[in-house]
C-alpha cells in the first residue's frame, strides 16, 4: 500500500498576512497599470512586442484565492459606505489587512505634490504630471 498525502487546503481568508501581501500587490498592480497601457500602445509596431508583453506580465507569487479575497474586501470596504452590512470575523479581519496593506503602500508609494498621484520612493519627477517630487525615502 503507498502513501498518498491529501493535498493541503489553505482557506485564504484566514491567512491574513497573505491577505495584506495580496492587497498591497493589488495596490502595485493598479498603480502600474496606466503606465503598462502606455508601454504596450508604444510597443504596437515593435519587432519583440510578444517578449515585452511577456516581461510585462502579472508578477503574482500568491495563489489566485488570496488576490479574489482582497478583491472581494476592496469592495466590501466600499459597500459598507452605503449599506449597514454584518460582518462575519474572517471579514473584519480582512479589512484590518487591507488597512495595512493601504499604510505600507503610503509609505512606499508617496504622493506628488503638485497634483497628489502616487509614485514610487526615489522617482525624481511624478509619473502623472512630470512635476519635481520630493526626496522620500520608505520607512
Amino acid at each position: 500500500m503507498t502513501f498518498v498525502p491529501k493535498p493541503r487546503v489553505v482557506i485564504t481568508s484566514r491567512d491574513i498576512e497573505n491577505v495584506r501581501r495580496a492587497a498591497f500587490a493589488l495596490l502595485e498592480e493598479e498603480l502600474g497599470a496606466e503606465e503598462r497601457r502606455r508601454m504596450v500602445s508604444k510597443l504596437k509596431n515593435a519587432a519583440n512586442t510578444e517578449r515585452i508583453m511577456q516581461d510585462l506580465a502579472s508578477t503574482r507569487k500568491l495563489a489566485d484565492g488570496y488576490y479574489a479575497w482582497a478583491e472581494y474586501l476592496f469592495k466590501l470596504r466600499d459597500l459598507r459606505k452605503y449599506a449597514d452590512l454584518n460582518l462575519r470575523m474572517d471579514e473584519i479581519e480582512g479589512l484590518f489587512a487591507l488597512e495595512s496593506a493601504e499604510a505600507e503602500f503610503r509609505r512606499t508609494h508617496p504622493a506628488c505634490g503638485k497634483c497628489g498621484a502616487m509614485n514610487r520612493v526615489g522617482v525624481m519627477t511624478c509619473r502623472a504630471c512630470s512635476g519635481k517630487m520630493e526626496l522620500h525615502s520608505a520607512r
